[in-house]
């Protein structure tokens, strides 16, 4: 049975209810959910200039991408991540405080390296489909950049897990503000202004969450934030 702590451990030395907003910014802005609310605000918020997509097929479009990059690879990691409960089972002759303490190796935080590891490699062979369906089915380069622009960040993302632990988190957000950079910097949309503001204060917000709940070090969020910036901006700017 999966427990609270295994969901949200939270830190005694630290105040609780600071943690639970950090716990809630985390949710909020999760990196799966994150294609989703990129494309939900260049669809409705922004120019046909920036996102040339029939308003018919806006809806239809973002239901779908949010099935394929949030609804699956969750289904896929939950089933992997209990899978993994059910291999490992809890040691006898422990108080329930002692077997929560010491039997978390499995937590749906994936701070197990080999969980980690096959957690992206499910999901970013999703993102690979997802990707490769919408160039072939829909035909809609600017969905199609998108979505590779994010794949790729979440590929070298998975690669870098094998070796270092990486903030997903940070490398998700600040990939949004790499996106928006390179769409204004090809475009000159004075549309994107505000969306690019409120994506520069929430990486912040982000960045600064995952640190206050200690899942990651300033280095691991910074490699993130770097990462994803780069790779991203750099992706909308040669394939735009």
């Amino acid at each position: 049975m999966i427990s609270r702590k295994q969901i949200f451990p939270y830190n005694p030395q630290k105040d609780i209810n600071s943690q639970r907003v950090a716990y809630f910014i985390s949710l909020v802005l999760h990196p799966l959910l994150l294609p989703s609310i990129l494309l939900a605000v260049l669809f409705y918020f922004t120019s046909p200039t920036v996102a040339p997509v029939s308003h018919s097929l806006k809806l239809p479009f973002l239901g779908i991408i949010f099935i394929m990059t949030f609804v699956f690879p969750m289904c896929t990691a939950a089933i992997w991540l209990l899978s993994r409960q059910i291999q490992t089972p809890q040691p006898k002759y422990q108080t329930e405080d002692e077997s929560l303490e010491t039997y978390s190796e499995v937590n749906l935080h994936m701070q197990n390296r080999q969980d980690r590891r096959w957690v992206f490699v499910f999901t970013s062979l999703i993102y690979v489909i997802a990707t490769v369906l919408f160039e072939i089915k829909a035909q809609n380069p600017f969905i199609t950049l998108v979505l590779a622009s994010v794949t790729l960040s979440l590929l070298l993302l998975t690669l870098i897990t094998f070796f270092w632990k990486i903030s997903a988190h940070s490398v998700g957000m600040s990939g949004i503000l790499g996106i928006l950079l390179g769409f204004n910097y090809r475009l000159g949309e004075s549309a994107l202004f505000y969306p690019i503001l409120i994506a520069t204060i929430l990486v912040g917000v982000v960045m600064t969450a995952r640190l206050y709940l200690d899942a990651h070090s300033p280095a691991q969020v910074a490699a993130g934030f770097f990462m994803g910036f780069v790779v991203n901006f750099i992706t909308v700017l040669v394939l735009l």
